[in-house]
């Protein structure tokens, strides 16, 4: 079997025929008195049914009143009781007659996107209910077979909702099945699954975007479906590949959209956020890790599987060589994962960089570039290449009003934010504050309010801030993204003009996002204009 999308050798555009084993004949004659003697792993070799030796193709013989299929050169048989010759070697024949017309169809419905069709083709194959899900988990089809039976309480959960229930999806997770290879394995009943299944995910540059799996309901599986399984994963890996392709994005995993500034289903980040527990307006910091020289994929695959076995609370996203971990500063294992980062990328002679913290899992975009800007710095401060060390040179050398914005000093943004929704003084009050070099009086004066009053004010702005305004460096920082600030609010308020225009629309959506982000939901999916 291949592994990298393509699908497998044979083709039917190049006139070969699908090979077989003798566990794939098997599973199409169990309706039959038979007796099996199979190795368990038997190849997937066979061409045709013969009367006579050939290589990679069965014989089949009269032994008493029976029909023996043999496999000579593997030593396997299946023995058809009770049938004459004629009817065997018709029977035997029509198996391989029947895969080939299966793969076609097969190859039919995946040059059309028909993943519908593909799972209801596979019925008289597998003989169990089937589903294909997408990265977030998002049901793409299921048996029409089964849609009116009595199933498990998950299967009514994906019919119901068209996504896999959390607690199955963590559960899943916990038993590393999102972290398996390209293989497919048998794995015991999990979260409200009340059936085994062989499953398979569809893996594309180390990001898992969907998964085929088959339940253990009706039948038992055995080494001929994970063939079957594997191909036809191998089959919808290349669909699914060329569907992302023509820029179709249900199928790209919401958060790798949401770092790429692409536009993502509303639904399908709500069914995340809650996988994660997380919400829409918790703090969230981005982390980076990069290897300082060219990476193999395998390295990259190891440190994903490293990172992910650790942090499964988080999104472990992979970009090339690079290796983006976003994490929820608001809770109490965040220390703890942070220093698990540095740590596991010293072990692993990785370089790690990290963005400042922000409030809405929107703004990963802007993250991620700030994490890419400090992995570019020539030192790094403690083992971390922290984008707050180097705000003022990202700042002054950018030279769009968006990264200058989402750049600002945490707490200058904070106070900033307040007065747009309060239109509070405490904003105005730190600034004049710092630009008057800290001098209370000056400050008072300027305020037109008794330093009393001031030192007041200013006692209950500190209560908000976290970063200590006497440190050179935060002041500076501050200082800036105040005047950065003021530009947006002179430019916003100018007419014509780019930079007015990129202003008024930032403003704007702002407004918008942050009413969103006081009701803790996403804008829907119609309004949801990214940041240009």
């Amino acid at each position: 079997m291949t592994g990298n999308g393509s699908l497998p050798a044979y083709n039917i555009d190049k006139g070969d025929n699908m090979k077989l084993s003798m566990w794939m004949i098997a599973n199409r004659l169990e309706f039959m008195d038979l007796e099996i003697h199979i190795q368990d792993k038997a190849p997937q070799v066979l061409n045709s049914a013969r009367l006579a030796n050939a290589t990679n193709c069965v014989v089949v013989t009269s032994d008493g009143p029976d029909v023996v299929c043999l496999h000579s050169e593997e030593n396997d048989f299946i023995r058809l009781k009770n049938i004459p010759l004629s009817e065997g070697i018709a029977l035997i024949q029509d198996v391989f007659d029947f895969y080939q017309d299966w793969e076609m169809k097969i190859n039919q419905y995946l040059g059309q996107y028909d993943y519908q069709n593909v799972l209801d083709c596979c019925w008289p194959v597998f003989h169990n209910p089937m589903t294909l899900l997408n990265g977030q988990r998002r049901v793409l089809a299921m048996s029409s077979h089964y849609k009116d039976k009595r199933m498990d309480d998950e299967w009514a959960y994906l019919l119901k909702y068209h996504y896999a229930s959390v607690d199955t999806a963590k559960a899943h997770r916990r038993s590393h099945i999102c972290l398996e290879d390209e293989t497919p394995h048998l794995y015991r009943r999990v979260g409200q699954a009340q059936y085994d299944s062989l499953s398979v995910p569809l893996i594309l540059d180390q990001t898992v975007f969907g998964r085929i799996s088959v339940l253990q309901r009706d039948r038992k599986l055995n080494y001929g479906d994970q063939q079957l399984l594997e191909l036809l994963a191998s089959g919808l890996k290349r669909s699914l590949s060329e569907q992302r392709d023509e820029d179709m994005p249900y199928n790209e995993d919401c958060f790798t959209l949401l770092l790429e500034n692409k536009l993502t289903v509303q639904e399908e980040l709500s069914y995340q956020l809650a996988f994660f527990k997380w919400k829409r307006k918790s703090k969230f910091q981005l982390f980076l890790l990069e290897s300082p020289d060219a990476a193999e994929e395998l390295e990259i695959r190891l440190v994903t599987d490293t990172i992910r076995s650790r942090l499964s609370g988080s999104p472990v996203i992979v970009k090339g060589t690079k290796v983006i971990v976003i994490l929820r500063v608001d809770t109490d294992d965040y220390e703890e994962e942070r220093g698990f980062l540095i740590l596991a990328a010293k072990d692993m002679g990785l370089h790690i960089s990290c963005s400042l913290i922000m409030h809405d899992i929107m703004h990963v975009y802007y993250m991620l570039r700030q994490a890419v800007y400090a992995m570019r710095r020539e030192e790094a401060v403690e083992g971390t290449f922290d984008f707050y060390e180097y705000a003022i040179d990202y700042m002054i050398e950018s030279t769009s009003l968006w990264d200058r914005f989402f750049a600002v000093h945490p707490d200058v943004l904070n106070l900033w934010l307040r007065k747009q929704k309060y239109q509070d003084t405490k904003y105005d009050t730190f600034r004049c504050y710092l630009e008057n070099d800290r001098s209370l009086i000056r400050a008072a004066t300027k305020l037109f309010i008794h330093r009393n009053t001031l030192v007041y004010h200013l006692k209950r702005i500190h209560e908000l801030v976290k970063y200590n305004p006497e440190d050179t460096y935060t002041l500076d920082y501050m200082k800036i993204s105040m005047r950065v600030l003021n530009m947006l609010e002179r430019a916003g308020g100018a007419e014509g003009g780019e930079q007015g225009a990129d202003a008024v629309r930032l403003l704007e959506r702002l407004r918008i996002e942050n009413w969103y982000l006081e009701q803790d939901e996403l804008p829907p999916d119609g309004s949801f204009v990214l940041f240009a």
